[in-house]
């Protein structure tokens, strides 16, 4: 029992607890913090500024005339340490990931392929669209400092539209809850962004 709960623990907690210590984030960071539009702190394709991992860019590196950044001044945080890593190690793995490939090598008949290959796989997948009670698992590769995490979401009605909630996150502690709320299109399945950010190698969903 005493190894599964140092397994359990976040790799950020204080000595004898699971909670995460904020200090030793932002410590490990080199007090670096990535931003993005996208749930996780993400970027679209097209932002022209360097890239981390993650897909967002660093605190102050923002470029001036970047178009995203004019239109969506309003930035999702997360510190370096706790980066998502684009949904993992492999960003090909998602279709947003693949654009951005593909928009770095300026292939931009590649860059619409994988978005609307992406959008199409999805409408076509025998669950959708998603309906309400239906339980979305997301589960992300260990990626430097931080573990191996599943989020566990379902999908509920959220005033005139449908939403992802957050169930539980896995181990406790670690950074998580990136795609609870409102699709960020108005009209869009609840699980499109995950989709197209995560992946749908990286989706198990139950439906009703």
């Amino acid at each position: 029992m005493e190894d599964q709960n140092k397994a359990a623990r976040s790799p950020f907690a204080g000595p004898g607890d699971d909670v995460r210590d904020v200090r030793a984030v932002i410590e490990a960071s080199g007090y670096v913090r990535h931003g993005g539009v996208t749930a996780r702190g993400g970027s679209y394709a097209s932002c022209i500024c360097p890239k981390a991992p993650c897909g967002g860019v660093a605190g102050g590196d923002e470029h001036a005339d970047c178009p995203e950044h004019a239109l969506n001044p309003a930035q999702v945080w997360h510190w370096a340490a706790e980066c998502p890593g684009n949904g993992g190690g492999d960003a090909a793995a998602s279709p947003l990931g693949r654009a951005e490939e593909a928009k770095r090598r300026r292939d931009i008949g590649a860059e619409v392929g994988a978005l609307l290959g992406g959008h199409r796989a999805l409408t076509e997948a025998a669950w959708y669209p998603s309906r309400p009670g239906d339980r979305l698992l997301i589960t992300m590769e260990a990626t430097g400092q931080n573990p191996r995490t599943t989020e566990l979401y379902e999908v509920a009605e959220g005033g005139d539209r449908l939403e992802l909630r957050l169930v539980e996150v896995a181990p406790e502690g670690a950074a998580g809850g990136w795609y609870a709320g409102p699709p960020e299109a108005y009209g869009a399945d609840p699980v499109e962004t995950p989709w197209m950010e995560a992946g749908p190698d990286r989706l198990t969903l139950n439906a009703e």
